[in-house]
């Protein structure tokens, strides 16, 4: 396959039809302190209550417990642990925002927490140490189609994933000295995520 890649043009053209069918769904197993769960039928539509990791009290000898989460989306996928809530019932994206999360996050690797996009259809659950989150996107389905007629809907093609952005951003952050006037310092990227 990779001498494929090298000797035809079309590489390129088979990577963002694999891209756009890994975007069409994104999946998050969990394991520590957590329970509750969501349901979500797009931002417009959504209910649950969800609650991860806590701490043994308010002082800063008090111990603090996170989650830790390993996910994966078609561009990126990863390790990463948080704590925090979510909850709410009715819209997350029009205001007033009744559905609400609040999470602290610490990433590992080259992973992102996972975004969660205006059309997506989702589950989420959370049972004492356990959890997982699974997310489908209909537009991704029609990004994915219409892309093999050359049409990009989302203009994502030629995008490239996460741990090619981290790497780059890795080289820049060793050559900072610290200060902020630096001119070489660059903020981490964000991953790319349409239609959020």
């Amino acid at each position: 396959m990779l001498a494929a890649c090298v000797v035809f043009p079309g590489c390129g053209y088979v990577r963002d039809r694999i891209h756009d069918a890994g975007d069409i769904f994104h999946f998050d197993v969990s394991l520590g302190p957590q329970i509750g769960g969501s349901i979500r039928l797009t931002h417009l539509v959504q209910a649950g209550i969800q609650f991860e990791g806590g701490k043994t009290g308010e002082g800063p000898e008090d111990a603090e417990f996170e989650t830790g989460h390993i996910a994966w989306n078609g561009r990126w996928a990863g390790i990463y642990k948080r704590r925090g809530w979510e909850r709410g019932i009715g819209p997350e994206s029009i205001g007033p925002k009744l559905y609400k999360r609040e999470y602290s996050a610490e990433y590992e690797e080259e992973f992102r927490d996972q975004p969660r996009t205006a059309d997506e259809f989702g589950i989420s659950l959370a049972i004492v140490v356990v959890g997982f989150e699974v997310g489908f996107r209909p537009v991704e389905v029609f990004d994915f189609i219409t892309g093999f007629f050359g049409v990009d809907i989302l203009k994502d093609d030629g995008r490239p994933g996460v741990r090619e952005d981290s790497e780059n951003w890795l080289k820049e952050e060793e050559k900072r000295d610290g200060s902020e006037e630096d001119e070489l310092w660059k903020p981490r990227p964000k991953p790319y995520t349409p239609t959020k």
